[in-house]
């Protein structure tokens, strides 16, 4: 997330191991709180699914350069699919590991080409216009024919907003690359649920196979806010030390909170934490009439944590060596 606040900077050391530790210390405890368990047997490969989400790319014949590029995508995409979603059936695990895939694909590249390309998305999609990259007309397609196969009416009408407010606001972020000129006090977390795609993400673990929408909407729906603000904001804690820690982006959330809040960046990151914590009390107490409902929430509430410590760019195996059993 690239945002700047109006309000005064604070000033932190980010890179003394006193501060590491008090990091590191929130995020235990965070865990602790969650119930977040990290004895569980790891989540076991999943070769069929990798090799399925490789020939949906095939399948596009793409050039030697285009399937290159989302080679390191689809990894990313097929892990989350793996270790977050394993509670899904394989069609809605591909669904997701190629959705993921594309939206990752589409936040890179040089800023010039995914401006044009991301702010244009959606007048084109209705348009059933060309995209003008053969990734983005995939994602046009995935969206637009493969979520109702999966998904009930409203989940689907609501994933496909999410995916055009995620590629909108991403070409807002590459537009404004050293943060808006001013900063409302709705602004950060109005502007996170756009960037962030939680709400696309919380219906991903309701797919109509499972938990029909026609009879079971009103039993999950009152949770899709919380899970959605719930994934967001995790991303955030967990991005923290590559983001600020031993990075430098001025403009990620938990620094952009503080900044507009005149507080520490570890006062934001622990409030932060502190929410996430109310929120997936909210999401049990809402979901607990229902077993069904609740294990589907705790195993993706484990799997996104485990999902971060099996991705080297969060690089947490570097926070906790030796301070997490």
């Amino acid at each position: 997330m690239r945002m700047s606040a109006t309000a005064a900077l604070v000033e932190v050391t980010v890179n003394t191991s006193s501060y590491l530790n008090q990091y590191r210390s929130i995020l235990i405890e965070l865990f602790k709180n969650l119930g977040y368990d990290r004895s569980q047997e790891p989540v076991p490969e999943d070769p069929q699914l990798l090799q399925n989400v490789k020939e949906a790319f095939r399948f596009n014949d793409l050039s030697t350069t285009y399937y290159k590029d989302i080679l390191r995508p689809i990894q990313i995409g097929y892990d989350l699919a793996k270790i977050a979603y394993h509670h899904v059936p394989a069609e809605v695990r591909l669904y997701i590991a190629i959705y993921t895939s594309l939206t990752i694909y589409m936040d890179e590249g040089t800023v010039t080409e995914r401006v044009k390309r991301l702010q244009g998305f959606a007048e084109r999609l209705v348009r059933n216009e060309p995209q003008g990259d053969p990734h983005y007309d995939h994602f046009a397609r995935h969206i637009a024919y493969e979520t109702c196969k999966l998904f009930g009416p409203y989940a689907t009408s609501c994933i496909i907003k999410s995916s055009i407010d995620l590629l909108a606001a991403t070409g807002v972020e590459f537009q404004y690359p050293n943060g808006f000129p001013a900063l409302a006090d709705q602004l950060p977390g109005w502007f996170r649920r756009k960037s962030g795609d939680g709400e696309a993400y919380a219906f991903f673990l309701f797919p109509n196979s499972i938990f029909p929408e026609h009879d079971r909407l009103g039993d999950f729906l009152a949770a899709i806010p919380e899970i959605a603000e719930w994934i967001d904001i995790v991303n955030d804690i967990l991005s923290f030390y590559k983001e600020r820690v031993i990075g430098n982006e001025e403009n990620c959330y938990i620094a952009n909170n503080a900044n507009f809040s005149g507080i520490t960046e570890l006062e934001s990151l622990a409030a932060t934490a502190t929410r996430a914590v109310t929120l997936n009390d909210r999401i049990v107490a809402v979901l607990s009439p229902y077993e069904s409902f609740l294990l589907a929430w705790k195993d993706f509430r484990n799997g996104y944590i485990l999902f971060h410590f099996s991705q080297k760019r969060y690089k947490l195996h570097e926070v906790f060596q030796g301070h997490l059993e």
